[in-house]
């Protein structure tokens, strides 16, 4: 599965001329396309090289290069348009560049599919003898939408009437494919007609609109906002909407009708965006289409995105007599075993998966006879092919799991089998399997899962065993802030301890960690010891009465370092870790773990440290943790030694570039480069006198520091 980075954070220094290495050239895997028009993106750094032409290549075969189709992109925008492809056809494509020395570099090959030609059919109703003027022009605008509509979407069983009547002012059009055009001329255009016929498909019309597809004004679905961002160049917009309309590109009145040819090619790849994200564009389920990028031949494993369903234990496996279940094994477990192991194939003609299980060699169905547990291994030369169609909805949000050393972008697909209103989602439940009524709400997990190939799956497992490791740098000094509040925790001369202000020279919002020495095997505690106050953080637990869930325990206080305190010894937890930002953001819990006796009961609750009132200068107390971590018992440490923005005066010049695991270096003379983790851990450093070279890097985000006599540069890059 292709990971789409949240984060692009590198600010890699060009040098100043000392050496010119090769162009990167990069392709971008995400494509706009419909039937026969799509659109591809790439880019190119020079690095210090003469770009004299760059563009997409494509193919209908692996690796394209220029000697196959090309098409070259502008100096001011990447963005190339691919015409006259074959419908429902698995194409290849490649971004190269050329350079004034007549090399060509090439980015990577990546592929997607042209979706089938559209089936819209329409009829104009012919007005009488005087309105022939409208009926010519309503007719030239219907048939040249329509005929957007069939290159651009997969549109099917969908027909529109097209109607001249002079009562309405502008134009309207229903859900049932009506539509009529007014007297105003400026109306009866292409935009318009585009505009009415995004009615027909399901905007403002349809339940799903204002019911699934719009919060607050902003539009839900992943496809569209996605195809918007791609071809505006903007990846922070999203299209907007109300109950009855969407913008941009909505055309919107005649007003936003600018004749464009583009303006009309962007509202209809929306709408078909709109469709695979949920809006049924002719009354019976979503729009098929390639969501998972799966690669043929390659083993797949699949988990419920529902914790409750075992997500971090269990694999869908093929069970006996043709059945589905979940079965509890590790990640090594599941890849030696072929039960669990699932083959993909992308069908372009119909826009269907077919999922084939590896140990069985048989696909998964839907008996539709069988009530609730409808789905099971059926031989593919046997079942009716309609049995083992599967479409795969891709969820709208992300699971994020890991930290900056390790982490995971997922995504739970619905599996469907498709029959219109009455399609039918495998779900997991009590952790066996059934058949559901498809409902593609957020609140759904039951019904999404995460697929994923062996190096994803292998990683899930790394971060499952390491979930809640936490190894912060002993050696800094650390401010500690709420995730959802831009104060800081301050030990007070009272002994509390309350959120405040920052300010940069008080002591008493300056903590560090200091590890317990004598712990038991596996545990990792530390001491909050206050600079200021001189003291360790205290989580207190009430001792010999079960206390209320409900009630907030303000026993937090700031006591002196006592090695037999248990109280001091805290564990710290790693929550997850947001990449949604400019810089990605660990989120932690402050902890008393230690277990203790409540009225002859052994208590292994934690006690969290958690904000008991959200505005500057409450106290801050703690909570059992028996309802999961809330947002006030969310923490951030910020290392106070750590420099983490670029200085407005550059004092080196640095030319760095990440790839296949290395990060390669070219420093100035008498130079050092040190790289940190996001909370100040040194990770590598260059020897002296070493001014070129490589150092070996993982993935993930890192500080880098340049070190020189005349002073230091600190600037961030992404390894990926």
């Amino acid at each position: 599965m292709k990971k789409s980075l949240i984060l692009i954070v590198a600010l890699l220094l060009q040098s100043l001329g000392l050496y010119a290495a090769d162009p990167v050239v990069t392709t971008n895997p995400e494509v706009v396309r419909g039937a026969t028009l799509a659109f591809a993106f790439g880019s190119v750094d020079p690095r210090g090289n003469t770009v004299t032409e760059k563009g997409i290549c494509w193919a209908t075969s692996p690796y394209p290069g220029i000697e196959d189709n090309t098409v070259t992109a502008t100096a001011l925008s990447y963005r190339c348009r691919l015409d006259n492809l074959p419908p429902a056809s698995r194409l290849y494509i490649r971004a190269y560049a050329k350079t004034s020395d007549n090399r060509v570099f090439y980015g990577e090959n990546e592929t997607f599919t042209t979706i089938p030609k559209g089936k819209v059919t329409y009829t104009v109703n012919q007005p009488a003898a005087e309105d022939i003027d409208h009926y010519n022009r309503i007719k030239a605008s219907a048939e040249i939408s329509v005929d957007y509509y069939n290159n651009l979407t997969s549109i099917s069983n969908k027909h529109l009437w097209f109607n001249y009547s002079s009562g309405v002012p502008t134009a309207d059009a229903n859900y049932d494919g009506w539509i009529r055009f007014g007297s105003n001329a400026s109306y009866q255009q292409v935009g318009t007609a585009l505009h009415e016929m995004a009615h027909c498909i399901g905007v403002g019309t349809h339940g799903n609109w204002t019911g699934l597809l719009l919060k607050n004004g902003v539009y839900q679905g992943r496809r569209a906002n996605r195809v918007l961002q791609l071809m505006t160049g903007d990846p922070k917009t999203f299209v907007r909407g109300d109950n009855t309309h969407f913008w941009p590109y909505g055309i919107n009145g005649a007003h936003e009708d600018d004749r464009n040819e583009m303006t009309y090619i962007i509202n209809t790849m929306l709408v078909q965006a709109m469709g695979e994200d949920g809006l049924p564009p002719s009354g019976g389920f979503a729009t098929p289409a390639e969501t998972f990028a799966a690669i043929a031949g390659k083993k797949y494993y699949i988990k419920s995105e529902a914790v409750e369903q075992g997500r971090d234990s269990m694999f869908l496996v093929a069970g006996t007599n043709n059945s589905l279940t979940l079965e509890t094994m590790t990640s090594a477990q599941a890849l030696a075993d072929d039960r669990a192991a699932w083959y993909f194939h992308f069908d372009p003609a119909t826009q269907y998966y077919y999922i084939r299980n590896a140990a069985t060699g048989k696909h998964i169905g839907l008996n539709a006879a069988q009530a609730y547990n409808g789905f099971t291994l059926m031989d593919s030369t046997q079942a009716v092919v309609e049995k083992l169609r599967i479409q795969l909805i891709r969820n709208r949000n992300d699971i994020m799991s890991g930290d900056e050393q390790a982490w995971m972008n997922l995504s739970g697909f619905w599996i469907i089998n498709p029959r219109g209103r009455s399609s039918q989602s495998l779900r997991a439940f009590a952790q066996s399997i059934y058949s559901y009524n498809t409902t593609l709400v957020d609140a759904s997990s039951t019904l999404r899962w995460i697929l994923m190939d062996e190096e994803e799956t292998h990683q899930f497992d790394r971060i499952i065993q390491g979930q809640g490791v936490f190894d912060p740098d002993t050696s800094l000094v650390y401010t500690i802030k709420p995730a959802k509040m831009d104060v800081r925790l301050k030990a007070y001369v009272t002994n509390n301890v309350h959120l405040v202000n920052l300010r940069e020279d008080d002591q008493r919002q300056k903590w560090k960690l200091q590890a317990v020495e004598s712990q038991e095997e596996g545990a990792k505690r530390y001491y909050l010891y206050n600079l200021g106050a001189q003291k360790c953080l205290t989580i207190q637990k009430w001792i010999g009465e079960e206390t209320s869930t409900a009630q907030a325990l303000r026993n937090t206080k700031m006591l002196a370092k006592d090695p037999e305190n248990i109280h001091q010894q805290l564990s710290l937890k790693s929550v997850e870790v947001d990449f949604s930002g400019e810089v990605p953001v660990r989120y932690i819990t402050i902890e008393n773990d230690h277990p203790v006796m409540l009225d002859t009961v052994l208590d292994e609750r934690a006690f969290r440290l958690e904000v008991l009132n959200e505005t500057v200068n409450s106290q801050v107390g703690n909570r059992f943790d028996v309802d999961g971590v809330r947002d006030t018992q969310r923490w951030i440490l910020i290392a106070d030694q750590v420099q983490t923005a670029l200085p407005e005066a550059s004092v080196a010049k640095a030319d760095l570039f990440y790839r296949d695991g290395l990060l390669h270096y070219r420093l100035p003379e008498n130079s050092t480069l040190e790289v940190f983790t996001l909370t100040g851990q040194l990770v590598a450093k260059t020897q002296a006198g070493m001014d070129e070279g490589e150092l070996e890097l993982d993935k993930g985000i890192y500080m880098v520091r340049v070190r020189q006599q005349q002073g230091t540069e600190v600037f961030k890059i992404l390894a990926h």
